[in-house]
């Protein structure tokens, strides 16, 4: 009697498989230095704004827009400061801008944006502002603002200074367009951006 014993050949595509896939999972489970911020976690920029202070506030909520199949709420807010430079030096920097659950006082979203304020002048700025809520029922909100007088942190690495192995080729590929981005009035996604005045 001859027994007929199947030979177990070790495929090509089980060969890759199991070759790319732990090496995936390790390159994004190890981190290196984010390009962009040069793993410090901020980006520089902040001059002169502790001279700054901010004259007025207005804000008004212009909608609430459900965002990824309604799972959570993106509240849109038109935001202008009047900001007043009291020093002989031109201020640039950033303003905080913070979406506050107005019952219980949490800190919801933040997003933040450049500001330029000439020596010795008051000026008007005024930002569209898309805030990521987490949230899936409608509640009241509110808006605060702050001047920060020291750097912001990097949007690319979210301030830790660290991004994962896997992402880093490209995001050191982009990194001068992620630093201009990081420089321009939209910082980050969902952006605040500047509206024209007048």
């Amino acid at each position: 009697m001859i027994h007929y014993r199947p030979k177990f050949r070790l495929q090509k595509k089980y060969v890759a498989f199991l070759t790319i896939v732990p090496l995936l999972t390790a390159t994004s489970i190890l981190n290196t230095g984010c390009p962009v911020c040069e793993g410090d976690g901020v980006l520089s920029g902040s001059h002169n704004m502790e001279n700054v202070r901010i004259s007025s506030l207005d804000y008004q909520l212009v909608e609430t827009v459900p965002n990824a199949c309604a799972m959570f709420l993106l509240y849109r807010y038109r935001i202008t400061i009047t900001l007043s430079n009291d020093s002989n030096k031109e201020a640039i920097g950033w303003v905080k801008l913070t979406l506050v659950d107005f019952t219980v006082g949490k800190p919801l979203d933040n997003q933040y944006a450049v500001v330029e304020v000439p020596p010795r002048k008051t000026i008007a700025v005024r930002y569209m502002v898309l805030f990521g809520s987490g949230l899936q029922e409608h509640i009241k909100t509110d808006v605060y603002v702050q001047i920060l007088t020291e750097d912001a942190p990097c949007p690319v690495c979210s301030g830790t200074g660290n991004i994962s192995l896997n992402t880093y080729p490209i995001v050191n590929a982009l990194k001068e367009s992620f630093i201009q981005e990081a420089k321009s009035e939209v910082p980050w996604q969902p952006p605040a951006w500047e509206e024209a005045m007048g």
